[in-house]
């Protein structure tokens, strides 16, 4: 345990090292060094070289150091001349080179860090010095940047190294770099390179007399938009010094079908020179693989039509560059890419489309392109202007092509302007999306972004049609000449659109007030009907409630045969309606009717009150 914890020490302490701890150290305006200051700092360990291209094989290398060098109180080193950069090429793993590089060492006077091509975006560096390339052809190599650690004998404190552990393949590198420039062709199953672009400077270069083997691969994409591997070819050898000016290749087990399929290329280079044993020679990560130019082709690579504006589209297809029997469908788009319209193409004849089936009122500005039986599109894009840019007598508006596709439309489009300094650059610089009246001048609002540059209505090809909006005299911009246009009695206006909106939110607003009106009503009303059937319940529960006769008659008033009782609030009458006969007495009864309720009859005998209850109906 006690060995582990050594080695496990040993380990961190070199580790420690590799973090590039060093002291900074000052000098002299002639790069002698007079003064040591204690300072401990960091790097992030990155060294990178870029080509000084001079139209030949570069001769120099231009180094930088990643940005930023810091201390350990996060002082970043910033003082001209305060730091001794040595950049060092050696053999891999410590072989020995047949011709050694000297090292190159630099005082830094900039800890400015810019940006550099083909690198991380996110990092700055710091630029170290040029470095000559050796004319020699060297195995592969290693580069190391060293801060100088004392003003006495120099030790060189490791701060940085390159990318990809360090390695470095000065013509390997080159190569890959400008793969790109190489031109190919593709007939079938045969691709053939008809332009090594910067490759023939290879001629001049330090491994001139080496030879390289060169192949083609291909990938296409299956009906589940996977990269699958395709076709190759066998590979060729050549001298660099040699290259010859058309180099063929046949991609070995073609489908016969496989015409209709878009394919990348990619050209895969094997060296015999720099690399660190023979016996990886032509092992898989030494390989150069970059795309040529193109990197990929298609079944179909341009479209050429003629398109005719009348009352309705009318699109006949010229010519067509590759497999016409790979085309399937023509597609319209609007101008924010909605797809509005797909057909199967007619190569015999035109194709009509008509306002029923897009609605150009609402899409003046079409994009027409074309799918692959792969459903894959084509690159040609044509855009259709139903409406066009006018810059006339200073003035700049918009109007129809032809007086028949718009005549329903009104006056007022939602359109894009698209501004750029020059056609023949891909960003805009300015864009607006508004709604224009036809044949009203809207420069006025605009003419500080728009003056001095071409603009379209369309984000086309450079030569489609690009108006140049010149110096027109300026002066203030007035809202009421630009907003007091007559306008046509059409759906399509959007004042109109405005006022119906209105008219519905008005009209939306009163069934809401009517309908908490009426909810308010029936609730009023609800709480009326309850109290009375509340009302009518105890009434009636009064009313059939029997009630003991002598305790009424108790309360009744001294009796008087003609007397008729009426009670305000609960009006009954007691009516007389028979009579007493002294001889039969057994026989004699009242009758007593309460109105308004059923009939009681009160037999007399012998000096009793016998009520009794008839709770029938009727009288």
């Amino acid at each position: 345990m006690f060995v582990v914890c050594i080695i496990f020490s040993q380990l961190i302490q070199l580790i420690t090292a590799s973090n590039s701890t060093y002291t900074q150290l000052s000098f002299d305006k002639d790069g002698q060094c007079i003064e040591k200051v204690t300072k401990v700092g960091t790097s992030k360990r990155l060294i990178v070289p870029q080509y000084l291209e001079n139209g030949a094989f570069p001769e120099k290398l231009r180094i930088y150091h990643e940005y930023p060098i810091k201390t350990d109180n996060d002082e970043v080193f910033s003082e001209k001349g305060a730091v001794k950069y040595t950049v060092e090429l050696k053999g891999e793993k410590g072989r020995q080179l047949d011709v050694p590089v000297e090292n190159a060492s630099f005082i830094i006077d900039s800890f400015i860090g810019v940006k550099l091509p083909r690198q991380n975006p996110k990092l700055r560096w710091i630029f170290v010095g040029d470095v000559e390339v050796p004319q020699v052809c060297l195995p592969l190599l290693t580069m190391t940047g060293y801060i100088s650690k004392s003003c006495g004998q120099e030790e060189g404190v490791r701060v940085a190294r390159s990318p990809f552990r360090g390695k470095v393949k000065i013509v390997s590198n080159w190569i890959k770099e400008h793969l790109a420039t190489v031109k190919i062709e593709k007939k079938g199953s045969l691709v053939q390179i008809t332009d090594w672009g910067k490759l023939t400077k290879l001629a001049i270069s330090p491994c001139k007399d080496q030879n390289m083997r060169v192949m083609v691969q291909t990938y296409f994409y299956n009906q589940q938009n996977n990269r699958v591997l395709g076709p190759t070819s066998s590979s060729k050898q050549v001298k660099l010094r040699d290259l010859p000016e058309t180099l063929e290749f046949t991609l070995e087990n073609y489908p016969g079908n496989f015409h209709c399929y878009s394919l990348l290329v990619t050209l895969n280079i094997k060296t015999d020179f720099e690399h660190e044993t023979l016996q990886n020679i032509f092992n898989l990560e030494d390989d150069i693989i970059g795309h040529p130019s193109p990197g990929e082709f298609q079944p179909i690579s341009d479209i050429k039509c003629n398109v005719k504006i009348g009352e309705d589209l009318t699109i006949l297809i010229d010519s067509i560059e590759g497999h016409e029997e790979c085309l399937s469908e023509l597609v319209i788009y609007s101008l924010d890419n909605t797809k509005l319209l797909v057909l199967n193409v007619t190569l015999n004849g035109s194709m009509k489309i008509t306002n029923s089936e897009v609605d150009f009122c609402q899409n003046p500005v079409l994009r027409i392109s074309f799918n692959d039986i792969q459903n894959r599109p084509i690159r040609s894009n044509i855009h259709v202007n139903l409406l066009k840019l006018i810059n006339e007598d200073q003035k700049l508006f918009i109007e129809p092509v032809n007086d028949q596709i718009l005549k329903d439309c009104g006056d007022i489009f939602r359109l894009t302007v698209f501004c750029k300094n020059d056609p023949e650059e891909d960003e805009e610089v300015f864009t607006i999306t508004r709604y224009l009246y036809v044949y009203k001048d809207f420069f006025l609002q605009f003419q500080e972004e728009m003056k001095g540059k071409h603009c379209s209505l369309s984000r086309g090809r450079p030569d489609d049609k690009w108006v140049y909006i010149g110096e027109h005299a300026t002066y203030d911009y007035n809202e009421e000449d630009y907003g007091d246009v007559q306008q046509n009695d059409t759906a399509k206006d959007c004042h109109q659109s405005f006022s119906i909106l209105s008219i519905c939110s008005g009209i939306l607003f009163l069934l809401v007030i009517l309908l908490g009106a009426g909810s308010l009503m029936l609730w009023w009303r609800g709480k009326r009907v309850l109290e009375n059937v509340a009302e009518v319940i105890e009434l009636e529960t009064k009313d059939t409630q029997p009630e003991n006769i002598y305790s009424s008659m108790n309360r009744q008033k001294a009796f008087n045969p003609e007397f008729v009782d009426q009670e305000l609030g609960r009006i009954y009458t007691i009516e007389k309606c028979g009579t007493r006969d002294q001889d039969n007495e057994e026989d004699g009864s009242v009758s007593v009717r309460k109105r308004g309720s059923v009939p009681v009859h009160i037999l007399m005998r012998s000096g009793s009150v016998n009520p009794t209850f008839d709770y029938h109906d009727g009288d």
